[in-house]
This record gives structure tokens, C-alpha cells and sequence, in this order.
């Protein structure tokens, strides 16, 4: 998998978990981004 694929994937995720970090939390869009930007961070550390 190329570099510019897994790009697309983690955004694609992130903008998912944040949307779902939104509703669940009923919080500001830059927390929920951070949430799920740290949740990301984490699963890249396994790659």
C-alpha cells in the first residue's frame, strides 16, 4: 500500500470519528478533531 493510499485512509477515518466524536460528545468541532486525531496517532503507531 502506498503512502498517498494510507493518506487517504486515516482522513478518511479521522473526518468519520470526528463526526461521530460531534454527536456522542456534544462538543466543539476542534475537540472532537483532536480526540479523534489522538485515537489516529495510535493506530499508526502499530503500522
Amino acid at each position: 500500500m502506498s503512502e498517498a493510499e494510507k493518506l487517504t485512509i486515516y482522513l478518511e477515518k479521522l473526518k468519520a470519528l470526528s463526526l461521530e466524536n460531534l454527536q456522542e460528545d456534544n462538543t466543539t468541532a476542534i475537540h472532537a478533531l483532536k480526540k479523534a486525531l489522538s485515537y489516529i496517532e495510535g493506530e499508526m503507531i502499530g503500522y
